[in-house]
């Protein structure tokens, strides 16, 4: 894929990655990993859902400092509790 005469990284994400050395630190952890783990799509998972997690953790930090404060906008309450609503489904 080129784009003005320059190549373009291909954002393929292979399915086994395999390091170069094993156990480097510490071996059980290594070992539990390579057994959860097993191919890149479950790790890319974690990592998703890590994330949106800690978005939704900062959502409800967020939602706390709101509630405490006098809304009279009926805009600013709205969506206030739809944020919290979609932040409690997940």
């Amino acid at each position: 894929m080129k784009y003005f005469n320059i190549e373009l990284y291909d954002w393929k994400i292979p399915d086994k990655i395999k390091p170069n050395k094993k156990n480097i630190i510490f071996p059980t952890i290594d070992k539990l990993c390579r057994k959860v783990f097993t191919n890149s799509s479950t790790l890319l998972l974690l990592i998703f859902l890590s994330f949106i997690t800690n978005i939704i953790d900062l959502n409800v930090f967020f939602l706390k400092a709101e509630i405490q404060l006098h809304h009279v906008n009926l805009i600013v309450i709205a969506r206030t509790f739809a944020i919290g609503f979609i932040s409690g489904k997940t």
